[in-house]
């Protein structure tokens, strides 16, 4: 049996620095696969290569360069993890929006 390290993607996560996960040996019949393929700390998905930070610190300095000092060094983890709360937040009032859009529906509509 195997192992392969496997990132979380979740930025307040320790998995993000990697998890040893097994595999499971292959048959003429079966593949090899993993025994879990959820992080063991969040329960998120597991990935084959670590989140990219610096791809999304390139992409935040470019977007508000006109507010940061040349000499500040961004801390990229409370960043990302308020990014990540907030779009949580976001989605959540989405589908409190979507529910009460169909509570409204059923209620009003004429039982034919």
């Amino acid at each position: 049996m195997n192992e392969q390290r496997m990132y979380c993607h979740e930025p307040d996560c320790s998995g993000k620095y990697g998890v040893d996960v097994p595999w499971t040996r292959g048959t003429m019949i079966e593949p090899p696969e993993p025994h879990f393929d959820t992080c063991p700390h969040c329960r998120a998905d597991l990935y084959e290569e670590a989140l990219d930070e610096d791809l999304v610190q390139d992409a935040i300095e470019e977007a508000f360069h006109e507010h940061l000092r040349s000499s500040v060094a961004l801390d990229m983890e409370p960043i990302m993890i308020a990014i990540k709360r907030e779009i949580e937040q976001q989605n959540h009032e989405a589908f409190l929006r979507e529910r009460r859009a169909r509570e409204a529906t059923t209620t009003t509509a004429l039982p034919f």
